[in-house]
């Protein structure tokens, strides 16, 4: 794992934390913040799975398109586009 592809995963561990700890709050916690970061941290770790493989991340929030390039390059890569789009 090159250092950009630590980076990325490092990035996606924080807004993973920080998601655990805003559930953590109870009748206080924030779901949109949640919701906000497990979107992020999921984003940040395909676009590390891209990197690692060789290929340019491009710079979008769509984790449908993120999820189509990774399926060129694994074979065994499957994740609904439904419910990548799911809001």
């Amino acid at each position: 794992m090159n250092e950009t592809v630590r980076q990325w995963v490092a990035k996606a561990e924080g807004d993973y934390a920080s998601a655990s700890r805003e559930l953590a709050g109870g009748e206080k916690c924030n779901f949109n913040l949640v919701l906000f970061l497990c979107q992020q941290c999921v984003e940040k770790l395909t676009k590390g799975l891209l990197m690692a493989r060789c290929t340019v991340a491009p710079k979008t929030h769509d984790l449908a398109e993120l999820s189509r390039l990774i399926s060129s390059l694994e074979q065994d890569w499957q994740w609904n586009d439904a419910e990548l789009k799911r809001k």
